[in-house]
């Protein structure tokens, strides 16, 4: 594949912006401060940092000084928490009988593409904006993300943002799952009792200009086994360093940062996984010094990894004592030449992402060949709406909201995991279940929503409201995180490949169909699309708040897509045809789509949900013919089927 290069990175964590905190790390110090009023006990590390929204806020003062030329730019925002920091307050005022002081915080400030969106739209970005939410690999994934789509044409150069803020629903959340350290975080260490969190941002500019680093890839690969504890063999781990190396042998490897989160399952999993790749490279872990920034520890651990390499320097492991065996880990920072560079993180969900860079030795700027189109192949399709597994477009979507039928636990299921799973976990499952009997373990996974586990997040601050921390659901908190659906469809349907989950608000569907099918063009093998949203009381409540006035719908889509073969032809079109069906506005207010003559737009059958775009394109997929376009503005969409 063409080369990608890092032009420009950034950093902001509890110990300062870029080199300031790296040579923090390095002296052995710590990010430990003065936690939120409402946190009881256990270390943090914040970020000192004012205003509302903390995310986009950390986001934009880490960018501060920075200049983007817009056009052709493509903005990858990573994170967990979104504005779930805002959100809480104003569901605990409505749980405890009060008005909000802020009513859009109950749903729109906690939709997990907001910072992103905001943060694109403050940069006049032209490109594609799209949010990855598979917990603490979400900048990892992002960087990968950012890089196929400038090899896919779909933009110049791509900006990738990592940003989180401490909120109750992460750290009770991980109280109540025991994994929290009462004392001090010792990452890779046999006395090691837990993790503790951390505020940050960071940001990495990738572009075909050649820049200091090259990036050599990303992997992705997931374990099948349990939504929250790893491969005990670290399995995931070895397989996703060697996908991100590629050709190169992993002997080459001179530095390994680790995920390293200081809890007994994930470090003990970790280190087999990165001993299995890479036995002789030097093991950093910087989590003891900056906590661990979930959603953002992608990006931040990417750039801790790139200020290494151009430092010499490998940090030392804050409060290391007793190494865990066979890594070459140290407590004392050691200078170490770096060409070849991987930073490892891990998630829920059985995700393990790994990316990988090398030092540019200069060179020309590689002219790259124009972009085609890219085209696959749709072998099937499923869905899941208003009339269950059927997509008559002769009813009308009636009431407040248009919902579906609780779905049937498929064949093969257990029902034990069954009752596990969310409802949106649930409507995920039924129509990957009938895309056919048997799937291929490797194939990839593309998982999208707009609200994401809404109704999950509101069941763990339920249980947090009621009983208090001691109280606080572990499992609602397991299903809280977005990429959750796509963790229980790895394990249900023993899927080990690779995995994102990605978030776009209203415009989630086409873009995620879009994003897919790079991907299969680019790698030239198989990957399923699985798009999901849920319309409770909840949501549409946070959505009228926000002027959204139209009845609300849900559902699930399904489609598996493949490089060649017999099916129908998917090609994203350069423009749209007359008859096409065409969302031209967006959240919030009334949506204007186009519908062919003849037919009524989805939202009329379906409802106003992100999905009912993809109910559109199971429309044309049966006929054989048509196309699905989206315009924002700044960027647009369409699939063509033909």
């Amino acid at each position: 594949m063409s080369a990608i290069y890092v032009s420009r990175y950034g950093l902001l964590t509890a110990l300062g912006r870029d080199f300031v905190a790296f040579d923090r790390i390095c002296a052995g110090e710590g990010g430990d401060g003065r936690a939120p009023d409402w946190w009881e006990s256990g270390p943090v590390a914040p970020v000192v940092a004012a205003g509302r929204y903390r995310s986009y806020v950390l986001a934009e003062s880490v960018l501060t000084g920075q200049d983007f030329d817009p056009e052709g730019l493509a903005v990858v925002f990573a994170t967990t928490t979104s504005g779930m920091d805002e959100g809480e307050p104003a569901i605990f005022q409505q749980l405890s009988g009060q008005a909000p002081t802020h009513p859009l915080d109950l749903l729109w400030t906690n939709l997990p593409h907001q910072p992103g969106a905001c943060l694109a739209s403050t940069l006049g970005a032209t490109g594609p904006v799209l949010t990855v939410s598979t917990a603490c690999t979400s900048g990892t994934v992002a960087i990968g993300v950012a890089a196929e789509l400038i090899r896919g044409g779909r933009c110049r150069r791509a900006l990738v943002v990592g940003a989180d803020a401490f909120c109750r629903t992460t750290l009770q959340g991980f109280r109540s799952l025991g994994a929290y350290t009462k004392t001090k975080c010792k990452p890779m260490d046999q006395g090691r009792d837990g993790m503790w969190l951390g505020e940050g941002a960071a940001w990495l500019l990738l572009e075909r200009r050649p820049g200091p680093f090259r990036l050599v890839g990303v992997g992705v690969r997931t374990d099948g086994i349990h939504l929250t504890a790893p491969d005990e063999q670290g399995g995931g781990v070895r397989r996703a360093i060697l996908a991100a190396l590629g050709d190169i042998p992993a002997e080459k490897v001179d530095h390994v940062n680790a995920h390293a989160t200081g809890t007994d399952a994930n470090d003990g999993a970790e280190a087999r996984g990165i001993f299995a790749a890479c036995p002789r490279a030097l093991v950093s872990a910087t989590k003891g010094a900056t906590g661990h920034t979930l959603g953002a520890a992608g990006v931040v651990e990417a750039v801790l990894l790139l200020q290494s390499m151009q430092r010499g320097l490998v940090p030392g492991l804050r409060a290391l004592e007793q190494p865990v065996p066979d890594l070459d880990l140290s407590a004392q920072t050691r200078s170490h030449s770096q060409d070849l560079g991987v930073s490892v993180n891990l998630a829920f969900g059985g995700h393990n992402a790994a990316v990988a860079f090398m030092r540019s030795h200069g060179g020309e700027e590689e002219v790259a060949a124009a972009a085609s189109l890219p085209e696959v192949v749709v072998r099937a399709w499923a869905g899941w709406g208003p009339r269950g597994a059927s997509f008559s477009t002769d009813c009308r979507a009636e009431g407040e909201i248009c919902a579906v039928p609780d779905p049937v636990r498929p064949e093969g299921v257990p029902a034990g995991s069954w009752r596990r799973l969310s409802r949106l976990a649930r409507l995920a499952a039924v129509v990957t279940a009938a895309l056919g009997p048997s799937l291929d373990p490797e194939i990839a996974l593309f998982w999208g929503t707009s609200c994401g586990e809404y109704s999950s997040t509101l069941q763990f601050l339920r249980s947090l409201h009621a009983k208090g921390p001691a109280g606080a659901s572990p499992l609602a908190f397991q299903n809280s995180v977005h990429n959750a659906p796509a963790g229980h469809l790895s394990i249900l349907f023993g899927l080990r490949g690779h995995s994102e989950t990605l978030c776009a608000g209203p415009e989630t569907g086409l873009l995620l169909v879009e994003r897919a099918m790079v991907w299969v063009a680019l790698h030239r093998k198989a990957a399923m699309v699985v798009m999901g949203d849920e319309a409770g009381p909840e949501v549409q409540n946070g959505l009228r708040l926000a002027g959204v006035t139209s009845t609300l719908g849900e559902g699930a889509v399904a489609l598996l897509l493949e490089p060649e073969g017999e099916g129908r032809r998917l090609r994203l079109g350069a423009g749209t045809a007359p008859g096409a069906w065409h969302r031209r506005r967006c959240w919030p207010g009334e949506p204007a789509f186009l519908a062919p003559p003849g037919t009524k737009a989805p939202e009329e059958v379906f409802g106003l949900a992100p999905v009912s775009d993809l109910f559109a394109l199971l429309s044309c997929l049966d006929a054989g013919e048509g196309q699905v376009a989206w315009t924002g503005g700044r960027y647009s969409t369409t699939l063509e089927v033909r």
